[in-house]
């Protein structure tokens, strides 16, 4: 949708441009048309206004094309770095001992490159204070950031959250995280 609305306010501000252009190639150069048939200036106007309203048309629809080629491909490298991260935190967070960290800082080393390379702002953002507070925090505050590391992962490959409330990605994985609902603020 984003796309589809940036395609439209492109093609307002391009419709915009070509009529005032119009405008200032009239006024500009009425002196051009000045000794001209008035219908066959008009016609040459017409037919010069559709041939750069068509070469606009193509160039900006090639320009967005392109533009979600490369999005594409970017969310097809997402994918497998993104169930990567998941699988492994899951596996290390519910697998390990309690004062066994290795198997999280094993996941840790082995994902923050990618993360660089292919996350968004948001899914880097929610990661960096996640793994910079995971030393720190609550166990059960750790979880709530876990989880708006899940968030922005979703969010992220375009699945709207708008329905899902705190705790409820916890909830497929943690029985009982609606007991712990309530000494979390939302």
């Amino acid at each position: 949708m984003k796309a589809f609305f940036n395609g439209v306010w492109a093609l307002a501000v391009v419709g915009g441009t070509v009529v005032g252009i119009a405008f200032g190639l009239r006024e500009g150069l009425s002196w051009l048309f000045a000794d001209v048939d008035p219908t066959i200036g008009a016609a040459i106007v017409a037919a010069a206004a559709t041939t750069v309203v068509s070469v606009l048309g193509v160039a900006l629809g090639r320009y967005f094309e392109r533009r979600q080629k490369i999005e594409l491909e970017i969310r097809e490298r997402k994918i497998p770095v993104y169930q990567g991260m998941v699988e492994g935190l899951l596996t290390g967070l519910l697998d390990s001992e309690e004062d066994d960290t290795s198997a999280l800082e094993a996941v840790f080393k082995e994902i923050t490159p990618q993360l660089i390379t292919w996350a968004s702002d948001d899914v880097i953002a929610a990661w960096a204070k996640f793994k910079r507070d995971s030393g720190e925090s609550e166990p059960i505050a750790l979880m709530f950031q876990f989880e708006e590391v899940l968030m922005a992962v979703r969010r992220d490959l375009g699945h709207a959250t708008k329905n899902l409330s705190k705790g409820d990605l916890l909830g497929l994985f943690i029985n009982d995280i609606h007991e712990h609902l309530g000494a979390q603020a939302t």
